[in-house]
């Protein structure tokens, strides 16, 4: 009897070890995911950069016309950082509309955190907010002191 209660034992065992594999697999390839999807950067204004190059591509693949864009602002958050980039540009419909598309399909994980449109005749014209995100490394004096 105590063997096969040993054996029922085991059994279950191995059957919540193939789960706990399956779930340690499956975070971790969302964990890939993930940080495949944030800006790099050793530094806030590095990931900035970044930040800033790449809505500038999007942009000029869509067909967008950016009249400037303002500086980013970062707002560092222990080792996480969020940066924001603002844009005016002159678009019409389709390219505003490309332009949309192509942040919501990037690698990279974008936000559009505001969007301002007006319209003259066909043309549009406004401003809008990007948010993208970074994981950006403790500088070397504190990870030598252990915080």
């Amino acid at each position: 009897d105590k063997l096969h209660q040993d054996i029922e034992h085991y059994g279950k065992l191995g059957k919540r070890a193939e789960y706990w594999e399956a779930e340690n697999k499956r975070a971790k390839q969302e964990r890939e995911k993930i940080e495949k999807g944030l800006l790099s950067g050793k530094n806030s204004k590095l990931v900035g950069v970044e930040l800033q190059n790449l809505v500038k591509q999007l942009a000029k693949d869509a067909g967008i016309i950016f009249k400037n864009l303002g500086r980013t602002d970062d707002l560092p958050t222990g080792d996480w950082i969020l940066v924001t980039q603002s844009m005016r540009f002159d678009a019409n419909s389709k390219t505003l509309m490309k332009f949309l598309q192509a942040l919501e399909k990037a690698q990279t994980h974008l936000a559009v955190v505001s969007l301002d449109v007006r319209s003259r005749g066909n043309e549009l014209t406004g401003t809008i907010k990007i948010t993208g995100f970074s994981r950006v490394p403790l500088p070397l004096d504190e990870e030598s002191n252990g915080e």
